[in-house]
């Protein structure tokens, strides 16, 4: 009797893998192995049993003999067992199992027996289950760059480590460094360092003195060997700049912008593998402001308000600005050598208007001025950036006739922008002139940034003035409207006095004439008297 019950046994397990052995090529169809769900989370082991089958059987053991099964799904689809029962596992409708918190202790083979129909043999499907802890971060993590996403840019001195690092991960991740190549990637002499829990791992890998390469700049790569997924990118690309270049031994190009305008500025090389752009007040100060790696995917730094980087590298800020002025410097690299270029960047602003303002004249045109043999003149510019300095001389230069003398230079600063005047007396040499053509212009060390600021202006001596009639005069435009108003009244004023006295010899006529009449009535009125001799006797 036992040993028919051995031999019934020894057919079972022939039956069993001879199942398991047709089902195998099938398995990888109907379900995924290994299957790695997320520790601490809900997990599905994914499956896909052809549709209508009468009945499924979940153990969480590859040997299902004399066990019971965690969780089964019967002929009417309703769900049973001590693991259903106990809410640690549920089944999904297409029969993949569903553990609700994935622990540790899942770790094992779970055997997944599926029948078909009642008459036929089940299948059986053997999945391992790993559990997995995705890392805190979602990339390899440069020192130094642990904020930053896609691309890492590090400025390398001797005694600084750049370290790549993936931290608490489950299982440990394997991470390398490589130096970049436009062809390949070769590995790079590293240190690594590993640590962890009983839960997770930490992984590092520490980069070797950087001074071993030729180039001051080079593109180096942290790789991770991650075939589960836990990690969205796999790589970390670090442009490595060893900022041993000597500036000042570089010839420096002074660019002149005008205000609002754009102004390029190119690199040496139009199409580098690598472009670094420096700004500082300096050579002596640089500090890397804008880097581009053509060759990589979104491996560019963000760019300044105004700033854009061209396809060739070069540079253009677009309607620069007084704040925009300072040293650019180019560093890039073609993968064989490398170029370097400075730039002196100063911004100009022309006056307002562009051309020096003569007091006492009008703006624009030609202009007299009506001066004393000792008197003084003022011109200045407005609103100009950087500062001039301006001068007074006589038209042509080296006359004598005139003699200029102590000027006062006065510059008023106000955002950025120059108001500068000046003032000098003038002494007539020569008195039998009495024309003499001056001239207000620009110098000083900064006039050359501009196109000539000059007026020529004419001044005639007062008390000698012999009126040109080819020239006129300049006269302020408030003196045409006096002379006219007082023309008018003193016409009116006359005209009053004519007035007054026509009036005046009318009424002494009239009068004159009333007298004559009385007189003539009185006399008429009166008789003669007649004296009598006889009277008297």
């Amino acid at each position: 009797m036992p040993s028919k019950c051995l031999r019934i046994r020894e057919i079972l397990l022939l039956w069993y893998f001879i199942t398991c052995l047709e089902v195998s090529g099938e398995g990888a169809k109907s379900c995924f192995s290994p299957a790695y769900l997320e520790l601490g989370k809900t997990g599905t082991i994914q499956c896909s049993f052809p549709e209508g089958f009468h009945s499924l059987v979940w153990y969480d053991t590859d040997d299902i003999f004399g066990e019971t099964a965690i969780i089964a799904y019967d002929e009417l689809r309703e769900k049973d067992g001590p693991g259903y029962s106990s809410g640690e596992f549920d089944l999904h409708p297409n029969g993949s199992l569903i553990i609700r918190h994935v622990s540790t202790e899942h770790e094992t083979t779970f055997t997944a027996t599926l029948f078909q129909t009642p008459q036929q043999l089940p299948q059986h499907f053997q999945i391992n289950m790993e559990t997995v802890v995705k890392p805190l971060q979602s990339q390899p993590v440069v020192s130094s760059c642990e904020n930053t996403l896609g691309s890492c840019y590090i400025e390398w001195t001797h005694l600084l480590d750049v370290s790549c690092r993936i931290e608490h991960s489950r299982p440990a991740i394997d991470i390398t460094w490589f130096l970049r190549s436009s062809t390949n990637d070769e590995i790079v002499p590293s240190r690594h360092e590993s640590s962890g829990d009983a839960t997770t791992h930490t992984t590092a890998v520490i980069l070797q003195d950087p001074y071993m390469y030729q180039t001051n700049l080079s593109l180096h790569v942290c790789k991770a060997d991650d075939p589960i997924g836990l990690l969205e990118r796999t790589e970390t690309p670090v442009l490595l700049d060893k900022t041993d270049i000597d500036w000042s031994k570089i010839p420096v190009i002074e660019i002149l912008g005008e205000r609002n305008s754009n102004v390029r500025l190119t690199c040496s090389q139009q199409s580098p593998r690598i472009v670094v752009w420096k700004k500082g007040e300096s050579v002596n100060d640089l500090v890397t402001t804008v880097y581009d790696v053509p060759s990589e995917d979104n491996f560019r730094s963000p760019m300044p308000d105004r700033w854009r980087l061209e396809a060739n590298s070069s540079l253009t800020i677009q309607k620069v600005q007084i704040i925009d002025e300072s040293t650019y410097a180019c560093h890039s690299y073609d993968g064989k050598i490398e170029a370097f270029s400075v730039y002196k960047l100063k911004v100009i602003v022309y006056p307002s208007p562009v051309y020096p303002v003569i007091e006492g004249c009008l703006s624009g045109g030609y202009c007299v001025l009506e001066k004393d043999y000792t008197d003084t003149i003022t011109c200045a510019l407005r609103g100009i950036h950087p500062s001039v300095d301006l001068e007074l001389q006589s038209f042509p230069p080296g006359s004598s006739e005139i003699s200029i003398t102590n000027p006062r230079l006065t510059i008023i600063v106000s955002n950025d922008l120059s108001d500068v005047t000046l003032t000098a007396e003038l002494d007539f040499m020569d008195t039998s002139s009495t024309r003499h053509t001056l001239e207000c212009i620009d110098t000083g060390e900064n006039a050359r940034m501009f196109t000539t600021l000059s007026t020529k202006f004419e001044v005639i001596l007062t008390d000698r003035m012999q009126p040109d009639p080819k020239q006129s005069v300049f006269r302020p435009p408030w003196s045409y409207v006096f002379v006219v108003a007082a023309t008018i009244v003193g016409l009116a004023f006359i005209a009053c006095v004519l007035w007054s006295r026509t009036v005046a010899r009318r009424r002494r006529l009239k009068r004159y004439k009333k007298q004559g009449r009385q007189h003539r009535q009185r006399y008429r009125k009166v008789e003669p008297r007649i004296y009598e001799a006889s009277s008297y006797i």
